[in-house]
């Protein structure tokens, strides 16, 4: 018998309880997946450097590459993935990442890392608002914050396997770091195949199960969807979630950006240590990532701002700690773990369930390439003045720096929260 969600009768939802639970297996596999061609450049950054003799500032200006493309495509799947349909818009962009991962193991040039990884920048940014629209047109807003806290670690573990596995890659062949571009391209090619032939779109049914005029158009309706994306675009919260996401994804793009460079060159970690002290940073974003969801539905009710801005609050001191944690691992590990606990919580929470929230079946992809398009924006920002930042505050005060901008993101949202209880209390109050 399936669990029943948003109060239906279980026998209404036994029909869809498998290509639910297929939807939510195979977006989870795709989304982790995709970071196997996304983060095997972070990690080889450093060998990358000694080999073909691109600078720290090459390196900076390769990652600003990579996140300019990625916030440009996020306002273009997200557009595209709510009129063409999730299970096409995955496939393209994890068989293109794959190919553009081969193409930049074989090349060696500054010119062409800067094209290649744009092109994957692109490619990537049709992973998050296409699985998020699937996820969407299956899961109520009722279930959808402890069900998206538990479906959001595929990019936690997703980066946490992908690293190491990159690291391994880089010492484990003759090729060195290319090998760690050339093996993750088959198993993302061969996902993205599985993704095209087996993930299911929608549900056909969803219309009459939920409306009570059957002649109501299907979810993929035309005028329904530009009407719903009108909507969105006129939405002030959807672009104060994005000013926001926009300090969070900086944070996390930073560490990801720069953490494996860091600890080779401030604290003498080898490649392989660099790549797998971080892993706690994951670890820690799992376990905030579930916290955070099941708070926001059994104890805030669906109110997902205040929970958001306590956490980034506590990131906001985090970060300093972390820069403080000295070189050992044990230190660092737990310092990271909760770097990630308090950052992957309102991650999750506000780019990816307040999304839904705001866009809805028809347009969660448009919501979330926004929030996600203008946060990233922060990886644009950061690549391009990390490297002088650092050389003038050194690391630990860099690191203090990124705290503060969390507790920013924190006062972004602030004012809608306020506003949300007072609209609460005047409810109660029978104001209107």
């Amino acid at each position: 018998m399936g669990i029943p969600l948003g109060g239906a009768h279980p026998n209404d939802l036994d029909p869809e309880r498998k290509p639910r639970w297929r939807t939510f297996g195979l977006t989870w596999i795709s989304y982790a997946s995709y970071y196997f061609t996304r983060q095997h450049y972070f990690v080889a950054k450093k060998s990358i450097e000694a080999d073909t003799g691109i600078d720290r500032e090459g390196l900076g200006q390769i990652d600003t590459s990579y996140a300019a493309a990625y916030a440009v495509g996020q306002f273009v799947w997200g557009f595209a993935a709510d009129s063409l349909g999730a299970r096409r818009v995955i496939a393209l962009g994890m068989l293109a990442s794959a190919a553009v991962s081969v193409a930049f193991g074989l090349s060696s040039s500054l010119g062409a890392f800067l094209l290649l990884l744009a092109l994957n920048g692109l490619a990537q940014s049709s992973g998050w608002p296409a699985n998020l629209k699937a996820m969407t047109m299956w899961f109520p807003r009722t279930a959808r914050g402890g069900i998206m806290g538990f479906w959001s670690t595929c990019y936690q573990l997703g980066s946490l396997l992908a690293k190491p596995a990159a690291g391994f890659l880089i010492t484990a062949t003759a090729l060195g770091w290319r090998f760690a571009f050339f093996a993750p391209a088959a198993w993302v090619a061969f996902v993205g195949i599985v993704i095209f032939f087996a993930l299911p779109e929608r549900r056909a049914s969803i219309h009459a199960q939920t409306k009570a005029n059957p002649e109501e158009p299907e979810p993929h309706d035309a005028d329904r969807i530009r009407a719903e994306r009108n909507r969105v675009l006129r939405t002030p919260l959807v672009w104060a979630l994005g000013a926001a996401y926009f300090f969070m994804k900086l944070i996390r793009y930073m560490l990801f950006f720069w953490l494996p460079y860091y600890m080779q060159d401030a604290l003498k970690y080898s490649p392989f240590e660099a790549s797998a002290v971080p892993l706690a940073f994951e670890l820690g974003g799992v376990v905030g990532a579930i916290t955070i969801g099941f708070l926001s539905d059994r104890w805030f009710e669906g109110k997902r701002l205040g929970l958001g801005i306590v956490f980034l609050v506590l990131l906001a001191g985090a970060m300093p700690l972390f820069g403080v944690a000295g070189q050992g691992f044990a230190a660092n590990a737990l310092a990271l773990a909760l770097v990630g606990f308090c950052l992957f919580g309102p991650d999750t929470l506000l780019s990816a369930t307040a999304a839904q929230d705001l866009g809805g079946r028809r347009a969660a992809a448009t919501a979330g390439g926004i929030i996600n398009g203008i946060g990233s924006i922060g990886p644009i920002v950061g690549g391009y003045f990390t490297s002088g930042l650092v050389e003038k505050l050194g690391w630990s005060r860099y690191f203090s720096l990124l705290g503060v901008g969390a507790f920013v993101a924190a006062l972004v949202i602030l004012p809608f929260y306020i506003a949300e209880r007072m609209g609460k209390k005047r409810e109660e109050a029978g104001v209107d």
